[in-house]
C-alpha cells in the first residue's frame, strides 16, 4: 500500500482507512467523470494522492496512467476526454468488484 504501512499505523487507523477506500473510490470516480476538459490535469493530481494514500492502488494505477497522458502537450481535448470516459470505466469496474 502506497502512502500506509502497517508498521506506520495503529489497527484503528487501518480499520478507519479501510472502511473508507469504497466511499473516497465513488467520490473520486465522480470528481472525473464531472470535471471539465481543462480541469482534468488538476483533478486527475488530486486523485492520484487521494487514492494512493488510501491503498486503492489499482486505481491509482489508472489515474497516474492518464495523468501520463494528459501531461502531453499533443494530446487533443477530444482525447483527453475519450481516456477519461475509458479511465471512469475502469474505475467504476473497480468499484463494482469491490476493488476498494
Amino acid at each position: 500500500m502506497i502512502g500506509v504501512t502497517d508498521a506506520d499505523e495503529s489497527d484503528e487507523v487501518l480499520a478507519f482507512i479501510a472502511e473508507r477506500r469504497g466511499p473516497v473510490l465513488r467520490a473520486a470516480i465522480d470528481d472525473l467523470a464531472a470535471a471539465p476538459v481543462d480541469d482534468l490535469p488538476d483533478v486527475t493530481h488530486r486523485l492520484h494522492g487521494i487514492l494512493g494514500s488510501y491503498g486503492l492502488d489499482e486505481a491509482h494505477e489508472y489515474i497516474a496512467a492518464l495523468a501520463e497522458l494528459l501531461a502531453d502537450a499533443d494530446v487533443s481535448a477530444a482525447q483527453a476526454q475519450a481516456a477519461r470516459e475509458s479511465t471512469v470505466v475502469e474505475l467504476r469496474r473497480l468499484a463494482d468488484e469491490g476493488g476498494a
